[in-house]
């Protein structure tokens, strides 16, 4: 596992305690710094048929298309159903437990092969446990040149 991902877990759990999940206004920017720049923040729409990212961190924004932020899954050609992203996120929705995967990369940063993805769920205090919003950490996977 991915060191950034690897802290992200451990402060989801941390979050969660003894709760099924943790809430939202749990994860606070503060107790987070060091993965803020490869973090996204997700909105969960009808339960999961669709998500909008209310922010994307600027090491995602470095390598991914530009103008997302703000924008639904279902209005990006590459993310949206039928998708690994799409699956992904639906999978943490349903389950309510972090999901990881490594995902093949489509950008156009020649140094990067993969992104491995983590997904956490949470909740909010008027939800009744469902998954309201996702906390994704990203980190790239980068080709190394032959010497």
């Amino acid at each position: 596992m991915k060191p950034l991902i690897e802290i992200g877990m451990t402060h989801w759990y941390h979050l969660k305690g003894q709760r099924s999940l943790p809430f939202r206004n749990d994860l606070d920017p503060i107790n987070i710094a060091k993965l803020l720049g490869h973090s996204c923040l997700i909105r969960v729409i009808n339960d999961g048929e669709d998500f909008e990212y209310k922010i994307i961190g600027s090491g995602i924004q470095a390598i991914s298309r530009s103008g997302q932020t703000g924008k639904k899954i279902s209005e990006i050609e590459s993310q949206k159903k039928p998708s690994d992203i799409y699956d992904l996120f639906s999978t943490v929705v349903r389950a309510k437990i972090p999901q990881f995967k490594t995902i093949k990369y489509i950008g156009t940063d020649v140094r990067v092969q993969s992104v491995e993805v983590a997904v956490f769920p949470f909740t909010s205090k008027d939800a009744g446990g469902n998954v309201t919003d996702l906390w994704s950490i990203v980190e790239a996977n980068s080709y190394r040149p032959e010497d």
